[in-house]
């Protein structure tokens, strides 16, 4: 094993561990105490907007961790790092720092002012708001933090002020055409194309992640990516429609914004954002976790959605705002430990609980480790 990071340096400490914990060395023998300084837990910093956050109710309660519950950042308590706190117990320390409403440059230059439940362009107002700002996110990650996750970009884009765009259109001129395409692709002056934006977000990314590795240069650094939101074909699955059009049933995807106007946010937005975040994570020796593959056909409009719509049941005050419900954040808790922890080589998967269930200690499933692992660190996958 030539070089180890820190963090394998642990997990392999951590096999020693688990093997004298399941008995299988005999009383008579001496352990090998592995690596001499090793760390256990590791130590996790998770960093994010509100899709890592949680941020509407569907994804549970609010969760203080550190600060008032009411800090406007909305973390909640089945969002991915929180199931991931839960599932693997006493093997991480885990520190999470995202925030509803985070852009990028939240996370190493600027301290956000969260808004809480405060979008006046959806009509919500949050009795707590204003509320005052929030530390740095990466103030949470150390010289001696071990992994650091981050899922960001989507406000660095304005994703919800596009949306907001599109149903305002969409609602002024019916189910026809592609407003929204058009109002973003014409040039108006002082309002930013969509690849200008994509621009913005591909530059601010990149030097996020600079900033992380130098703040902890021992660390393993994953970029987290967006889920699938929008249908294959917008006009095939969802339910055009508002309070104001008469049929209110439309709330529960995307509103007013039009089939057409669907299908180019896909393909022209959420798509080439992803590829932002997947191009700049390897260009700043960063992994990149796909959450879009494997949520295809649970998007927004599908029957079986693990990303709610403006709202995420026929009751008015279910509002969501097309974010990812508990099913989305369990999926994406299944993809971030699969390419962090379970696909990490010298990740010790006899100490995993089983299906996802009780604590990582009390999933003790095998009574051997497994053969040596291999030199180098694997890779999480890239669409």
């Amino acid at each position: 094993m030539t070089r180890p990071t820190r963090l394998f340096a642990q997990l392999s400490a951590l096999a020693s561990v688990a093997v004298l914990a399941l008995g299988t060395v005999a009383a008579h023998a001496v352990a090998d105490p592995g690596p001499r300084g090793p760390r256990v837990p590791i130590r996790w910093a998770v960093l994010g907007d509100s899709y890592t956050a949680g941020a509407i109710p569907a994804t549970g309660a609010q969760v203080p961790l550190g600060a008032p519950a009411e800090d406007g950042c909305l973390r909640r308590q089945y969002s991915y790092p929180e199931i991931l706190r839960e599932r693997l117990g006493p093997l991480v320390d885990l520190r999470n720092a995202s925030c509803g409403g985070a852009a990028i440059a939240n996370v190493a230059e600027l301290r956000q002012l969260p808004i809480g439940t405060h979008v006046p362009q959806w009509g919500l107002e949050d009795p707590h708001y204003p509320y005052p700002p929030v530390p740095l996110q990466l103030d949470a990650v150390s010289p001696g933090t071990d992994l650091v996750t981050v899922g960001i970009g989507g406000n660095t884009l304005a994703f919800v002020d596009i949306l907001g765009t599109c149903y305002r259109l969409g609602l002024a001129g019916g189910n026809t055409g592609h407003p929204c395409r058009d109002h973003y692709t014409s040039g108006l002056p002082g309002e930013p194309g969509i690849r200008e934006r994509l621009t913005t977000v591909a530059a601010e990314y990149g030097r996020m992640l600079d900033r992380i590795h130098r703040k902890a240069p021992g660390a393993r650094v994953v970029s987290v990516g967006y889920p699938a939101i929008f249908p294959e074909s917008a006009a095939a699955s969802c339910t055009w429609g508002s309070a104001e059009t008469g049929d209110a049933r439309g709330l529960l995807n995307f509103g007013t914004i039009t089939f057409q106007d669907l299908d180019w946010l896909r393909h022209d937005v959420l798509e080439p954002l992803n590829a932002v975040i997947a191009e700049q994570s390897a260009g700043h020796r960063a992994a990149f976790v796909d959450l879009y593959s494997s949520s295809r056909g649970h998007d927004v409009c599908s029957t079986e959605r693990w990303v709610d719509g403006i709202l995420s049941s026929p009751d008015p005050n279910a509002v969501a705002l097309i974010h990812p419900n508990a099913d989305g954040q369990r999926n994406a808790a299944a993809q971030v430990e699969t390419a962090v922890l379970g696909g990490f080589p010298g990740w010790p998967a006899w100490v995993r609980p089983e299906a996802g269930r009780g604590t990582a200690v009390a999933g003790l499933t095998r009574s051997s480790p497994p053969s040596a692992p291999p030199e180098r660190p694997g890779t999480a996958p890239r669409r």
